[in-house]
C-alpha cells in the first residue's frame, strides 16, 4: 500500500489525535510516523486548514483561560504538531496489532519517539507555553479500554479494540464471559516488551515540552515529576513564575506542591531562587505549609 502524503498524514493526525485530545472522544492513532516524517509534518503545519480547526482552537482557548485572560489562541505550532506525532507513536508502541514482530517493533518505536521529542525545543515564549498546554492539557487523561474474553476452552485479550462479533456468539452455549478494564496512559506498556521505565521516560519527555502541563500534573504517580530545562526556563521571568504557581494549584494542589518539593532544588542558584519564589507564593496563598 502506498504511503500517505504529508497532507494526508496531517489530516489523520489532526482528526485522530489532536482533535479528540482537545475535544474529548476516542483517539484513533495513525500508523507510526517517525522522527523524519514528524519534522516534515511540522514544517507543513502552517498550511493545514481542516474545517474543525476553529472549534478545536476555541476549546484550546478555554484551557488557556485557566491561567490568564485570552480572547483567542493561535493554531498549534509546528512544535506541537511534532509533539502530537510523538504522542501518536507512543500510543502505537503498545499496540499489539502493529504489523511486524511486536517484540521488536514496540521497543524500536519507543526509541523513535524519544528521537522525535529530543529534536523539539522547549517553548520560547509564555504564549507558546500556554498554547502547548492548551493542546496537551488532557494527555494523562487518555485511557485504553481492554476486554478479556473467556469461553469454555480458552481466552483472548483485546487491547484497545472490541472483540470480534464471532467470538461473542452463543454466549450461553460456549460459556462466554467478558471482563473489561480501563488502562491509564502511564500504564499502557504493562504486558508489552517495553520496560515501564522506558515508557515513563518517553512520556515524561513529552510532558516536559509542555511545562504548564508538566506542573499541573506534577502529583502524578508516573512518570514522577522532575525539573527539566523547559520547565525551569518557564520560571526565568516573573510572568512565567506566576503561571507556574497557578499550574501547581490546578487539580491536586497539595500533591503537586509535594511532588515539586520531593524533586529537590536545582543546583543552579538562579533556578533555585526561582523555584523557591514559586513555593513562597503558594505558601502566601495558603496552599503549602
Amino acid at each position: 500500500m502506498a504511503r500517505a502524503s504529508i497532507a494526508e498524514s496531517m489530516d489523520a493526525l489532526f482528526k485522530g489525535v489532536i482533535s479528540p485530545l482537545v475535544l474529548g472522544g476516542q483517539l484513533t492513532p495513525t500508523r507510526p510516523i517517525g522522527p523524519a516524517r514528524a519534522q516534515k509534518i511540522a514544517r507543513a503545519s502552517g498550511s493545514f486548514g481542516a474545517a474543525e480547526v476553529s472549534w478545536v482552537n476555541t476549546v484550546r482557548a478555554r484551557h488557556a483561560r485557566q491561567f490568564c485572560r485570552v480572547d483567542s489562541i493561535e493554531s498549534p505550532s509546528p512544535a506541537q504538531w511534532a509533539m502530537a506525532a510523538a504522542l501518536n507513536d507512543l500510543l502505537q508502541s503498545t499496540n499489539p496489532t502493529l504489523d511486524g514482530a511486536f517484540s521488536k517493533r514496540g521497543p524500536i518505536l519507543i526509541g523513535k519517539v524519544e528521537e522525535t521529542l529530543r529534536a523539539i525545543q522547549g517553548p520560547g515564549t509564555i504564549r507558546e507555553a500556554l498554547s502547548r498546554h492548551a493542546t496537551f492539557a488532557r494527555v494523562l487523561e487518555i485511557v485504553r479500554r481492554d476486554t478479556r474474553v473467556t469461553w469454555w476452552c480458552g481466552s483472548r485479550e483485546f487491547r484497545g479494540s472490541e472483540p470480534p462479533a464471532r467470538l461473542m456468539k452463543w454466549k450461553n452455549l460456549r460459556r462466554v464471559g467478558t471482563d473489561e478494564s480501563t488502562v491509564p496512559m502511564a500504564d499502557m506498556s504493562a504486558g508489552t516488551p517495553i520496560a515501564a521505565m522506558t515508557f515513563y521516560g518517553a512520556l515524561g519527555l513529552l510532558l516536559s515540552l509542555s511545562p504548564l502541563t508538566d506542573l499541573a500534573t506534577a502529583s502524578r504517580a508516573h512518570p514522577q515529576f522532575h525539573w527539566s530545562e523547559p520547565t525551569l526556563a518557564l520560571l526565568a521571568a516573573a510572568p512565567g513564575r506566576v503561571l507556574a504557581a497557578r499550574a501547581l494549584r490546578l487539580g491536586n494542589a497539595k500533591g503537586s506542591i509535594e511532588a515539586v518539593r520531593q524533586a529537590g532544588m536545582p543546583q543552579d542558584p538562579a533556578w533555585k531562587a526561582a523555584v523557591q519564589s514559586v513555593l513562597d507564593e503558594l505558601s502566601a496563598f495558603g496552599q503549602a505549609g
